[in-house]
């Protein structure tokens, strides 16, 4: 395996991340939401995984699984350009 090519499980996971984010494209980026919210939502989604293994619902804990990692996506994405921005060279005065 080329060291840039994803591992299967991997790519079929970031799928389901897919594919519930174009779910929700229709609402407020997550740039606007800093990183605390969607860290919070997360959590909330972890529980929602928890509650449908527990039923045995596997297709729902996949789901929930997918909503719960791509909240935490958006939390590390919204780090990340918090990061780039203090890098960022200010412009002279």
């Amino acid at each position: 395996m080329d060291s840039t090519e994803l591992r299967p499980p991997l790519a079929w996971f970031a799928r389901e991340m897919e594919k519930k984010l174009l779910a929700n494209d229709h609402k407020t980026h997550w740039r606007c939401l800093g990183c605390c919210i969607p860290l919070i939502r997360a959590t909330e989604e972890i529980h929602e995984a928890a509650e449908a293994l527990g039923e045995g619902r596997l297709v729902a804990f996949i789901v929930e699984c997918a909503d719960a990692a791509n909240f935490l996506m958006m939390a590390a994405d919204n780090a990340r350009a918090e990061l780039e921005a203090r890098t960022e060279p200010r412009p002279p005065q």
